[in-house]
């Protein structure tokens, strides 16, 4: 489906045909806000293998990546994942080593990059899989994910576009039936996640 056809669906679902309250734009926002979010909760949908060459240690996430998926090939051997406390137990001195990778590992909060050991002594081709975050930014793009996933992307634009007058109850109450009805097709993780954000940002607020 084309974005200018999701967007025409919603402004109709929403009974604002000429987009007088929902703006396209908006839409549009939202509709990306949907992608980022089926992306953290589902990352293999977002799933984007390369192959490159790396000259340096520490290897770099692709843009709008959102996790590693895997490391999985450093020249023509595979890689191991050995849990970065346990690396500097075995060789405290382990990111000075270089020569050919058969390791990976992250340190924790290490989200957007990882480490090889020993660290390449000259370039070598690298493959890996990140889940990447998908955005659209003109109608004419095709929406970029299953289809499979459409009725959740909708349902998540009618929560937040419901969402936007905080003061009218009868919307308020449309909008929470949509973020269940993305919850249900999620599995149940979109609440939790939210849950587990807001309790973060709690325990930020009181520090």
């Amino acid at each position: 489906m084309t974005i200018k056809a999701l967007l025409d669906t919603l402004s109709n679902e929403l009974v604002d045909p000429r987009n007088a309250f929902w703006s396209r734009e908006s839409l549009m926002d939202y509709i990306n806000q949907a992608l980022s979010m089926i992306i953290i909760l589902l990352p293999q949908e977002g799933r984007q293998q390369r192959t490159f060459d790396v000259t340096d240690g520490t290897v770099q996430a692709p843009a709008k990546a959102v996790s590693l998926l895997s490391a999985d090939m450093a020249g023509n051997r595979a890689l191991s994942f050995v849990d970065i406390n346990k690396l500097n137990q075995l060789d405290p001195g382990w990111r000075t080593k270089t020569g050919q990778p058969s390791v990976w590992t992250q340190a924790s909060g290490q989200y957007l990059s990882y480490e090889l050991f020993p660290r390449p002594d000259s370039a070598v081709t690298v493959t890996d899989a990140w889940s990447v975050r998908p955005s659209v930014t003109d109608e004419t793009e095709v929406l970029p994910i299953n289809e499979v996933y459409l009725p959740a992307v909708i349902d998540f634009v009618m929560y937040r576009a419901y969402g936007k007058d905080g003061q009218d109850q009868s919307n308020l109450n449309k909008s929470m039936l949509h973020f269940q009805a993305f919850d249900a097709a999620m599995g149940g993780k979109a609440k939790r996640y939210m849950q587990r954000n807001h309790e973060r940002d709690i325990k930020e607020a009181k520090r």
